[in-house]
């Protein structure tokens, strides 16, 4: 049994006891990570102060260690706890998947071999829940392919953990949940400026002929150097090839979308192992480009007849990838999921942008969430469901939003506090029927507004919206957003009020106009509270609006209720007074 850290709570000694004399797990390691200074950066700091690594048997025996250590934290401890767990497949769970898998194989040929996610895992954690403890059984092959220990130990033991080359376990190679995070220990610990003393984690095979998986460490890659006077390429002391002819060849193979010529210079170079990750950006291109020239029919053979993606992982850096190496595998993922969405999901776009937060070194940024919601805005994965039933539609958007929060908190704790101007209408498009036929939006309206003789062809009909499009306007105003703040802040409202429009709420519609307005601390005084000019309300969109829905009876409430509520604190435009104009005279029509 191996020695307790000192000053180790309380509840570490029986699970170790457990571990190491009934559950038949060797080799056991404990790391105190408590008093540990590594920053932010590294991923365990989130969520563990000590870990316990330790090897079992085999895949069956991690499975039975892992429900035997679960019960008796949770009915033995006392401390009314449910331990998390990643990596553990319930035997009912492996059997469905078995049988999906089986079913599968009789339509595609590549799935007869294929048991991913299937067989028991050879790494299981399991978050304790009780005092910032995690355990990580392996099987003694997956523990030193992995090496942990060299993530967590004290730099004066480092030479004990030297990290060997070896083939990847392909069955659960990499989860991007909290085994992920776990294993982000960067350089603040250790002093490296690269991650080459460790086993990259990633999921890519390398470029090996013989398909093995190459890790980038120490012991086994001499990174390639540039000469400064040649500008030529060192890789283990011999000049390959002048970096700047390559790259200059590269950029036109990619322009026209040879991504076999691009692949073929990437093999040859072997990018991944010489960590030329500037390069490889340049072949992922030329996949995407590729894949662009082609029609909707021609894509789909591609996709459906070779391994068109599994190619194009390839070349994604197997240590230190880029933000832009994961915006290029995003815009690859995204035009993959509207070919063929059934095959390629959207979790596949989700997971991208979860792996990229699980690096340690790369945070989601309001781009990345802007991104997220345009996929689920525009995913044909929705079109099962009815386009009345905008409840059920919009809760699947929702949550699989939700999905990534937590993670871009862990990634960034102030992104979501300051996310509100710039993500705010991309949730109000993903409570709305925005992609209905009959919906009017916000663009055409502008588009049209010295347009005075159309009206809206299909208005008429109620466009149905989500509840929770009420509940985002009422958080919004209890966290004083400014509506009418600059012209990115109005996009927000002009969104908010077509859906109200659109589904023919109009009291809403101008109870909103009212309190947006109230709310503009622009437009008051700040001593007397009086509000003063201007009135930076969107009128002419407003009005615009109002006449093309051509409903007489919105024609007389705007006459008489709206127009001499703000006539006093506006100078109205030349395109306003022409609606007006249009307006009044329709009414005085219909009344003779």
């Amino acid at each position: 049994m191996p020695e307790l850290p000192k000053d180790s709570p309380d509840s570490l000694l029986p699970i170790v006891e457990l571990i190491n004399n009934k559950l038949g797990i060797d080799d056991l390691k404990i790391f105190d990570l408590r008093e540990d200074t590594g920053g932010a950066e590294n991923g365990n700091g989130y969520l563990s102060k000590i870990m316990i690594v330790g090897s079992g048997k085999s895949e069956k025996h991690l499975q039975k260690a892992t429900v035997e250590l679960m019960n008796f934290i949770k009915h033995d401890l006392n401390f009314q706890k449910i331990p998390d767990v990643e990596g553990f497949v319930k035997n009912n769970k492996m059997v469905k998947k078995q049988k999906k898998l089986r079913k599968k194989a009789k339509q595609n040929s590549s799935y007869h071999n294929n048991d991913y996610g299937v067989l028991p895992n050879s790494w299981i954690m399991v978050d304790a829940k009780i005092d910032d403890i995690s355990i990580h059984f392996m099987t003694p092959r997956r523990r030193k392919e992995l090496n942990l220990e060299m993530l967590w130990c004290r730099p004066e033991d480092q030479h004990l953990y030297e990290a060997e080359a070896g083939e990847s376990s392909m069955n659960d190679d990499i989860f991007s949940g909290i085994r992920h995070y776990h294993t982000l220990r960067l350089q603040p610990r250790f002093g490296l400026s690269d991650f080459s003393h460790f086993s990259s984690f990633s999921n890519l095979s390398s470029l090996s002929n013989h398909g093995k998986r190459y890790y980038s460490s120490a012991t086994t890659v001499i990174l390639p150097q540039i000469n400064s006077e040649s500008n030529y390429l060192i890789s283990n002391g011999k000049e390959i090839e002048n970096l700047e002819n390559l790259t200059k060849i590269l950029k036109e193979v990619s322009a026209k979308g040879d991504y076999l010529k691009a692949s073929e210079i990437a093999k040859i170079y072997k990018f991944n192992l010489h960590g030329l990750n500037d390069l490889s950006t340049l072949v992922l291109t030329s996949y995407i480009n590729h894949l662009k020239k082609l029609s909707v029919g021609e894509a789909q053979s591609l996709l459906k007849e070779g391994d068109f993606y599994k190619n194009f992982n390839l070349f994604f850096p197997l240590t230190g990838p880029t933000d832009e190496h994961f915006k290029l595998r995003h815009e690859m993922l995204l035009l993959l999921h509207k070919i063929l969405p059934k095959k390629f999901d959207i979790v596949l776009i989700r997971d991208n942008l979860l792996t990229k937060i699980s690096t340690g070194y790369l945070k989601a940024d309001t781009n990345d969430l802007i991104s997220y919601c345009k996929v689920l805005i525009e995913s044909p994965s929705f079109d099962n469901f009815k386009e009345d039933d905008i409840e059920s539609i919009s809760s699947a958007k929702f949550n699989k939003f939700a999905e990534i929060l937590d993670f871009v908190k862990l990634s960034d704790d102030q992104l979501l506090i300051e996310w509100d101007l710039k993500i705010v209408p991309y949730l109000l498009i993903l409570g709305s029927n925005f992609n209905s036929s009959e919906f009017i939006r916000p663009r055409y309206v502008l588009d049209n507004l010295n347009n005075f003789n159309e009206k809206f062809s299909i208005f008429g009909t109620s466009v149905k919206y989500s509840k929770k499009i009420d509940t985002i306007y009422r958080l919004l105003k209890f966290k004083k957003f400014q509506f009418l703040k600059d012209n990115e802040s109005k996009v927000s409202l002009l969104i908010l009020l077509t859906i109200y429009g659109n589904a023919r709420k109009f009291d809403v519609f101008y109870k909103i106009l009212r309190e947006v307005y109230q709310d503009d601390i622009s437009t008051k005084d700040i001593v007397t509270d009086v509000f003063e000019k201007p009135d930076n309300r969107p009128w002419d969109f407003v009005i615009s609006y109002i006449y093309k829905s051509n409903d007489k009876k919105e024609y007389m409430r705007f006459i008489n209720d709206i127009y001499p509520e703000i006539k006093l604190y506006n100078e109205f435009s030349d395109v306003f007074n022409s609606y007006l104009k249009l307006m009044v005279e329709e009414v005085e029509r219909h009344d003779n």
